[in-house]
C-alpha cells in the first residue's frame, strides 16, 4: 500500500459506504443494548412520576427489569455461537428485530408488570444472540482499512442510543419513549433487507456465486478474485483448528485467563453499569445543581464523544498506561462524589453551594471508563487469549462478565440501603484503586507486540499439531476492535464458521487472517505475473 493509500480517509475507501450500511444492522447488539440502558436510566423514572401509571414499581421491581435483561443475556449469547449452521447471520439479524419490536410495544401498551418483564426477557435474549453473530457479520465484510471502525460500531450504537433516549426523555412521556425505540429496530429492520448475506458464510454452504455477489457489494470497485480464493482456502484450514472447555485448564493458558477474570470482576465491581442503568435517580437523590435529565443527557454526551477518542489514545498511550490511568481517574470520581453525598447527607443545606459536584464527579468518571476501562475488556481478550483456545476462552470470559454485571445492577439498592450512597461510591472508589494496581503489576503491555510475543510474556508454548498448522500464518494484533457493552465480546472473539459435523467453533481471528492475507497475495501475484489488481 503507497502512502497516498495510507493517508485516505474512511469514507474514501472502496466499499466503505456499503460496509456502514451493513453495520447498521451488524451492530444491532449495540442498538438494543443502548436503548435497554436508555430506557432504565431515564424511562423508568419518568414511569415512576407518571401518576397515570398502570402500576407501581418498587425499588425491587426496578431492579429485577433492569437485570433480568443482562441475566438472559448469558443464555442468548451461548445459543447465539451455534445458530449459523442452519442460517446466514444476516437473515438471524433480520428475523431477531421482529421479537425486539414486539418487546418494545410491549412496555408501550403493558398494563401489568410481568408483562414488562417478558418484554425485558425478550430483549435479552435477543441482544445476547446478536452479540456473537451481529459480530461475526461485521468481521467478514470489513476490510483491512475500515476494520477498526466498523468493528467497533456496536459499542458506538450503544452510546449513540444511550444519548439518543435520553435528550428523548425531554420531550415525549416513557411510553412515548418506548415507541420510539420500537420505530428505531422497525427502521433497522427494513434496511437489513437491503444487505447481502455474509461471503464466508455462502461460501461454507458452497454458494460460490453468491458469495461473490455479497463481497463485491462490500468491496466497491475492487477484485475480489484473489480474495474469494483465499477465503475458501482459509475455510478449509479452519476446521483442522479447534479447542474445548478442558483446554481452559491446562497450566499454560491459567495465568492469561487469571489476568482476564479478575479484570472483569474489577471492570464490573467498578460499577460502571449500575451507574449508567440508575443515572437519572443518583442525580435525583444527590440533588445536583442541573436537573437529573440534563445532567444524564450532558453524561451520555460525554461518553459518546470520548468513545471516540478511545481507540486512538489506547495506540498512541500504550494499553498499561491507559488503563492504569483511567482506573485512577474513575476511582477518584467515585471518592469525591461519596464524599458529597457523605456530607449531603449530615447537612443538605450546607452542601447546597457543592451541588455541581455529583455532575462534575460523572463526568470525570465516564471520561475515564470510556477512554480505557470500556473498551479494555475487548482489546485484552483479543490480545491475551491464545488462538487455540479463543472459541472456549472467550464464551467463558462472556458468561463471567454477564454474570458479575447482573450482580452489580441487580443489588445496587441493596448495597444502597446497607452502606448507604456514599458508602457505594466510597466501594467503587475502593475498587477502581485496587484495579490499578492491578493493571500496574498483573497486567503485561501489549501496544505493538504480535500474537506470538503476547503469549510469550505468559510463558505459553504451544506445538502445532500438524506441519500445516504449524505453517499457518498469525496475524499480528495491534488491538482493539471494540465493540460494545453489559456484555462484552470483540469482533475476533466469535467463530466464523461452522462444521455441519462439529459443535467446535474454529477461531474468529481466521477471518481477520484471510482478509489482510488475501491482500497480501494479491501484491504478491500482481508483482510475479505484471497484473495490475484494481484497488
Amino acid at each position: 500500500m503507497d502512502e497516498k493509500e495510507k493517508r485516505k480517509h474512511l469514507y474514501q475507501h472502496e466499499g466503505f459506504c456499503h460496509q456502514v450500511l451493513g453495520a447498521s444492522v451488524g451492530s444491532i447488539y449495540g442498538t438494543i443494548v443502548g436503548t435497554a440502558l436508555g430506557f432504565s436510566s431515564v424511562g423508568l423514572p419518568l414511569f415512576g412520576w407518571d401518576e397515570n401509571a398502570p402500576f407501581i414499581m418498587g425499588e425491587y421491581e426496578k431492579s429485577v427489569f433492569t437485570s433480568v435483561f443482562v441475566l438472559v443475556m448469558i443464555a442468548g449469547s451461548i445459543v447465539g455461537r451455534y445458530l449459523t449452521s442452519l442460517v446466514g447471520p444476516r437473515m438471524i439479524l433480520t428475523a431477531l428485530l421482529l421479537p425486539t419490536i414486539a418487546s418494545w410495544l410491549l412496555i408501550a401498551f403493558g398494563k401489568n408488570i410481568y408483562l414488562f418483564f417478558i418484554s425485558r426477557t425478550i430483549l435479552g435474549m435477543c441482544g445476547g444472540i446478536a452479540l456473537p453473530i451481529g459480530q461475526m457479520y461485521l468481521t467478514e465484510i470489513t476490510s483491512p482499512d475500515t476494520r477498526g471502525f466498523i468493528a467497533s460500531t456496536a459499542m458506538l450504537s450503544q452510546y449513540i442510543y444511550g444519548f439518543v433516549d435520553s435528550v428523548a426523555v425531554l420531550v415525549m412521556s416513557w411510553r412515548g419513549l418506548a415507541m420510539l425505540n420500537a420505530v428505531v429496530m422497525a427502521a433497522h429492520f427494513l434496511v437489513s433487507f437491503f444487505l447481502p448475506e455474509s461471503p464466508v458464510w455462502l461460501l461454507r454452504k458452497n454458494m460460490t456465486e453468491k458469495a461473490r455477489d455479497s463481497l463485491q457489494f462490500v468491496r466497491g470497485k475492487e477484485d475480489v478474485e484473489f480474495e474469494l480464493r483465499d477465503l475458501q482456502l482459509r475455510i478449509e484450514e479452519s476446521r483442522r483448528s479447534s479447542s474445548g472447555l478442558l483446554d481452559l485448564l491446562k497450566g499454560n493458558y491459567l495465568k492469561p485467563l487469571f489476568v482476564l477474570t479478575a479484570f472483569i470482576a474489577f471492570r464490573q465491581l467498578s460499577g460502571a453499569f449500575a451507574v449508567l442503568s440508575y443515572t437519572v435517580e443518583i442525580f435525583d437523590t444527590a440533588g445536583s445543581g442541573v436537573g437529573a435529565i440534563v445532567s444524564t443527557v450532558i453524561i451520555n454526551a460525554v461518553q459518546l464523544c470520548f468513545n471516540f477518542l478511545s481507540n486512538v489514545m489506547t495506540d498512541r498511550i500504550g494499553r498499561k498506561k491507559l488503563y492504569v490511568a483511567s482506573a485512577s481517574l474513575m476511582g477518584i470520581s467515585h471518592f469525591s462524589f461519596g464524599t458529597y453525598y457523605h456530607f449531603h447527607d449530615k447537612n443538605e443545606i450546607a452542601t447546597r453551594k457543592f451541588n455541581w459536584v455529583p455532575l462534575v464527579s460523572l463526568i470525570f468518571y465516564c471520561i475515564g471508563f470510556s477512554v480505557g476501562f470500556a473498551p479494555a475488556l475487548y482489546v485484552l481478550m483479543t490480545e491475551l487469549i491464545p488462538m487455540r483456545i479463543r472459541n472456549s476462552a472467550s464464551a467463558v470470559m462472556s458468561v463471567i462478565n454477564n454474570a458479575v454485571c447482573f450482580i452489580v445492577v441487580q443489588y445496587f439498592y441493596s448495597m444502597r440501603r446497607e452502606l448507604t450512597e456514599a458508602g457505594v461510591f466510597w466501594f467503587y472508589g475502593s475498587i477502581c484503586i485496587f484495579a490499578a494496581v492491578f493493571c500496574e503489576i498483573m497486567l503485561p503491555e501489549t501496544k505493538g507486540k504480535n500474537l506470538d510475543e503476547l503469549e510469550a510474556a505468559f510463558a505459553i508454548k504451544i506445538a502445532p499439531k500438524n506441519e500445516s498448522e504449524g505453517n499457518s500464518i498469525l496475524l499480528e494484533t495491534n488491538g482493539a476492535y471494540n465493540t460494545g457493552i453489559v456484555g462484552v465480546e470483540n469482533a475476533s472473539d466469535f467463530a466464523l464458521f461452522n462444521d455441519d459435523d462439529s459443535d467446535e467453533l474454529p477461531s474468529g481471528e481466521d477471518v481477520f487472517e484471510v482478509m489482510d492475507d488475501a491482500r497480501s497475495r494479491s501484491d504478491i501475484l500482481d508483482k510475479d505475473h505484471g497484473e495490475g489488481t484494481s484497488r
